[in-house]
């Protein structure tokens, strides 16, 4: 059960702007930390954002405020946010005209101050991980994102999770150098499967090849003889023409003397 006296709370506000902070010729991620305001104030840290987070389109800018609560988050950030920015309405357009004729006059103020063109305040609860009891030893419970920048702590709170429910594991094992992997076997089955289809085109379908010139007589030879053992009549050549005359007459001849005289 969580213990109320375990909540932290955090001032956030929210500002979309129509130009940068630290203006510059290429766009980069502005931090800026900003001492209290007041007495017994914390310190503000300031995180712009630009297009090329892709964070916004071109031309806007969002810019994040966060502290530790000791009042709303308008009373803790409000005395900064006007410091750093131009206000020229403070209440929301949410009419479309109205809102594009709204950013055509924030581009013409004359101000070195960004202006804001929309704006949110609230409040965070932060709920402190350690206060935590009474849970089943295979329940963890991580901290939600709070003052800290970047994702150091959290990856920090995943390692020591993982090293408990994977004890003999390394965590996050490096990425192997590209040239030190083997793709020797890859790729040889990759050429097989693309030589496969050639030779199914080519003998399995039974598609009919043009024969090459050279190749014409002899399979003009092949037909003939074909021809010749499926009792095709062949014509015979000028030596064999006497010795089939001889044996035709013999055969008359043979016939003529066993018939009866008429």
């Amino acid at each position: 059960m969580l213990k109320t006296e375990c909540t932290q709370f955090v001032s956030r506000a929210v500002f979309i702007t129509c130009s940068s902070l630290k203006a510059s010729e290429e766009e980069y991620l502005t931090v800026l930390s900003v001492p209290p305001s007041s007495e017994g104030g914390e310190p503000v840290r300031v995180i712009e954002l630009g297009p090329a987070a892709m964070a916004c389109p071109k031309g806007l800018y969002v810019v994040h405020l966060v502290c530790k609560s000791s009042s709303s988050a308008k009373d803790d950030l409000e005395p900064i946010a006007e410091k750093l920015f131009h206000f020229l309405l403070k209440r929301l357009l949410i009419n479309t005209f109205l809102f594009s004729l709204f950013c055509h006059l924030a581009g013409n103020v004359q101000s070195d101050k960004p202006t804001v063109l929309w704006s949110l305040y609230f409040n965070q609860a932060i709920p402190d991980s350690s206060c935590v009891s009474d849970l089943p030893s295979n329940v963890h419970v991580m901290l939600l994102p709070g003052m800290p920048l970047g994702f150091g702590e959290a990856l920090q709170q995943a390692k020591e999770v993982f090293e408990k429910i994977c004890p003999d594991e390394e965590f996050l094992q490096p990425i192997p150098n590209p040239e030190d992997i083997i793709l020797d076997d890859f790729l040889q089955d990759a050429n097989q499967n693309a030589t496969q289809p050639d030779i199914a085109e080519g003998g399995d379908d039974g598609a009919s090849s043009q024969p090459s010139e050279e190749e014409i007589p002899a399979l003009a030879a092949e037909q003939e003889q074909a021809e010749g053992v499926d009792g095709a009549s062949v014509h015979p050549s000028e030596e064999e023409i006497p010795a089939l005359t001889t044996e035709q007459e013999q055969v008359e001849g043979d016939d003529g003397a066993s018939s009866p005289p008429q």
